[in-house]
């Protein structure tokens, strides 16, 4: 399974790629300050939950999508219930509209509409889409992943001298591959071992960082 995420994309609006301060998906789940008034472009999952997750936070929030509902992939029944949600915590949905045009002025974000009235924040999410992450990352990521790999199964693999190090075999004569066979399914055991300690001290809150020893 490769499971690389995604890259933000700008969509196609008069005015957005020139403008900073812009935040997407990256800067908005590592904010410093909650913004008194943030527009939303886009109702997909992570316009959202950004805008839920503001609003919560006490700051103004208006989510434009241009679908009739959030969630647009999604069955209708499903995003009308969830907009039903968030417009009783307060959020402000704007249904149906596309912005025409994005600019800066007096510190705000200021999004036109060719159907409604403007709408102005001081912060202003870009939440329509993502794609993949491009194919060099994820070919830098892959080799990375199996170098990684291949490391570690030398180093779990590896028979054991006389004096019980990896290096030449040791004088009983037991064969590499024999010594390979038997010391994988103890790895594996022994992470097996560790992912349920772990996942115990998660479950009850007693997690003291322990278990992840034998994974690391």
């Amino acid at each position: 399974m490769i499971a690389t995420g995604s890259d933000p994309i700008l969509p196609p609006i008069p005015g957005l790629p020139e403008l900073d301060g812009v935040w997407t998906n990256r800067e908005v789940t590592g904010l410093a300050e909650v913004p008194e008034r943030l527009l939303v472009l886009g109702g997909g999952p992570v316009g959202v939950e950004m805008a839920q997750a503001l609003a919560r936070m006490c700051s103004s929030v208006a989510l434009v999508e241009g679908m009739d509902h959030l969630l647009p992939r999604e069955p209708k029944p499903l995003g009308d219930a969830l907009g039903e949600a968030l417009a009783a915590e307060g959020v402000e949905l704007c249904f149906g509209q596309h912005a025409s045009a994005v600019r800066r002025q007096d510190g705000e974000f200021v999004l036109e509409f060719p159907e409604r009235d403007e709408l102005r924040g001081d912060r202003l999410l870009v939440a329509t889409a993502g794609a993949p992450a491009s194919t060099t990352s994820v070919s830098r990521t892959w080799a990375s992943s199996r170098a990684g790999a291949a490391s570690k199964s030398t180093r779990a693999c590896a028979p054991a001298t006389a004096s019980g190090r990896p290096g030449t075999p040791a004088a009983s004569g037991r064969s590499h591959t024999s010594g390979s066979t038997r010391a994988r399914p103890r790895a594996h055991a022994m992470a097996a071992s560790a992912f349920r300690v772990k996942s115990r001290a998660l479950t009850t809150g007693r997690d003291s960082g322990a278990g992840w020893s034998w994974l690391e």
